[in-house]
């Protein structure tokens, strides 16, 4: 299902993402995406609509590690989330 499109960035750093891959994924007004930076660029990915619990609790706590890492490390003892 790979797809190549082009969108504008609006003055606000608003981009809109294009009916047919809002389709695909089911996006919808609201629903939250991950902005990662790789070494090619920027990707968007669509979170779960129903929220982990590490990312219903992503921000609550401080510490050295980092969500990632915590997932690893969780994956690790308990298996599969």
């Amino acid at each position: 299902m790979p797809a190549f499109r082009v969108a504008k960035v609006h003055p606000k750093g608003q981009v809109v993402i294009p009916k047919d891959i809002r389709d695909d994924f089911s996006l919808e007004p609201g629903d939250k995406v991950e902005v990662r930076t790789t070494d090619e660029g920027v990707v968007l990915l669509p979170l779960n609509k129903k929220a982990t619990m590490t990312e219903a609790l992503r921000g609550a706590f401080k510490g050295p590690y980092s969500l990632d890492e915590l997932e690893r490390i969780y994956t690790g003892r308990y298996g599969k989330p």
